[in-house]
C-alpha cells in the first residue's frame, strides 16, 4: 500500500487489506481498516504515514486523516532534519580528511 499511495501522491484508505495486499495475509489480528497519508520533500512523496484498526467497529473519517495528516507534515519535517544531519556529518567527514592531507603550518615556524 505504501507503494500505491507515494505512487498516486495521495490519501489511501482500505479495508480487509489481506484480500488486497497478500503480504498480509497472515498477519493477526487482522488489518480491518486502514489509512495512509503520504509525506513529502521537496514537494515530493517519499513515504507513508499509517493508522490502522483491527476492529470492525472502528471507522476512519475526515478527522482521523487531518489528524494523520498533519503526522504526515511533521514526518516530513523529521526526514528532513535526519538528511540534513547526515549531509552534515559527510561534509564534516571530508573536510577532516583534507584538513589532515595539508601541511602543518608548525613545521616551517
Amino acid at each position: 500500500p505504501c507503494g500505491t499511495v507515494v505512487d498516486r501522491n495521495s490519501t489511501l484508505l482500505f479495508t480487509h487489506a489481506h484480500r488486497h495486499y497478500q503480504q498480509f495475509a497472515g498477519v493477526r489480528p487482522l488489518l480491518i481498516e486502514g489509512l495512509l497519508v503520504p509525506f513529502h520533500v521537496e514537494g515530493q512523496a517519499v513515504g507513508t504515514v499509517w493508522v490502522v484498526a483491527h476492529d470492525e467497529s472502528r471507522k476512519f473519517d475526515a478527522e482521523d486523516q487531518r489528524i494523520l495528516e498533519s503526522l504526515a507534515t511533521f514526518a516530513a519535517a523529521a526526514y528532513q532534519v535526519r538528511r540534513s544531519i547526515a549531509d552534515q556529518a559527510k561534509l564534516n567527514h571530508y573536510l577532516q580528511v583534507e584538513l589532515s592531507k595539508q601541511p602543518s603550518d608548525e613545521a616551517g615556524a
